[in-house]
């Protein structure tokens, strides 16, 4: 059961970390404000740092640095530990809560020196913004008490729009540029560093799933619902995922989250960052790693004899699709160069 805060510093840290919360999600809401999400993320792990200190301060801990035994001061105050090393020292973070905040420290770190337009990277961020939302609040109940929540204050964010409008089509030849391409690259290096159940997670990056109510709606419902994933039976869950269409649900699609090998070949193309002009394809590049690394048989072979973690027969079309445990594999194996590591594999 969390201490009951009483006047004095910890109170003062927490009620300042709130603060700065609510004027993130204020700043992150507000229509057509420039560099919301800039503000967002300085704004939120400002809140985070102060919270962690109001627990430490809490706790008896000292969340000061130390030089040669004795605490450093900065213009005659202790220097207090940054966020970083807040999350070192906390130790109960699960690793998705961990992985979120490492996100948003790099992130900033990248986007408080340039100018770049907040659409570029909102449609990318999102979940992850909302996570470090949630995380928060989840934070300050376990450590402090539910009469500190915030949920009363904050509202759902109208943040969705119809799909590939005219805007998020610019945005995304925008993402093409020399400046937004080191956003974005970090961004794909991080989420291809995590384990899966990390990446899966709620508390990494909150997946939503927007249904039209179409039928059985009484007039007193709400708009919005919210369902946890973890309330839905796995098949429930299937047929909620499914396309819908004219009040049809039409089930889920045979080979979904498989790859075909044009695929995989443009992800790794776009992991490393190949220029156009370095030759690195699907018909010989692909096919020979997976002659080097046998994932299915050869010729005349069974088909079905493959390494089904990376690789499976499709009876349908006669032909091979690859799982996201290939690309990661691959990833893995031709890092840090590819072209160099190919060659490599080749002469063996």
């Amino acid at each position: 059961m969390a201490k009951k805060l009483r006047k004095g510093t910890a109170k003062y840290l927490l009620q300042n970390s709130i603060e700065s919360v609510l004027t993130a999600v204020e700043v992150y809401n507000k229509p057509k404000t420039q560099f919301k999400l800039q503000s967002f993320i300085t704004l939120m792990i400002i809140g985070w740092t102060k919270a962690l200190h109001s627990y430490f301060y809490k706790e008896g801990i000292k969340y000061f640095y130390k030089k040669n035994g004795k605490y450093e001061k900065v213009d005659g105050e202790y220097k207090s530990w940054d966020i970083t090393k807040c999350i070192k020292e906390y130790k109960k973070f699960d690793k998705a809560v961990e992985s979120n905040l490492l996100f948003f420290i790099g992130l900033r770190n990248k986007v408080e020196h340039r100018d770049l337009s907040d659409t570029d990277i909102d449609m990318i961020t999102f979940g992850e913004c909302q996570s470090l939302l949630y995380n928060f609040e989840t934070f300050i109940i376990e450590e402090f008490g539910e009469e500190y929540a915030m949920n009363e204050s904050l509202a759902f964010a109208l943040q969705f729009s119809t799909y590939n409008t005219l805007e998020q089509k610019k945005s995304q030849k925008r993402q093409l540029s020399k400046e937004l391409a080191d956003i974005k690259y970090y961004i794909d290096k991080f989420k291809t560093t995590l384990e899966d159940d990390v990446f899966e997670s709620q508390k990494y990056s909150v997946k939503f799933l927007i249904i039209p109510k179409i039928s059985n709606t009484k007039r007193g419902d709400l708009a919005i619902d919210f369902i946890k994933e973890d309330m839905l039976s796995e098949n429930e869950y299937e047929k909620i995922t499914a396309v819908i269409k004219d009040k049809k649900i039409v089930k889920e699609a045979v080979n979904a989250k498989r790859y075909k090998p044009s695929k995989i070949i443009d992800i790794i193309r776009r992991h490393f960052r190949l220029p156009e002009n370095v030759k690195f394809n699907a018909s010989y590049h692909h096919a020979q790693l997976t002659k080097y690394y046998k994932i299915k048989p050869n010729k005349g072979e069974d088909p079905f004899n493959t390494q089904t973690e990376y690789c499976l027969y499709d009876d349908t079309h006669n032909d091979y699709v690859y799982t996201k445990e290939w690309v990661k594999f691959l990833i893995k194996e031709l890092s840090p160069n590819p072209i160099e590591k190919f060659k490599q594999i080749k002469e063996k």
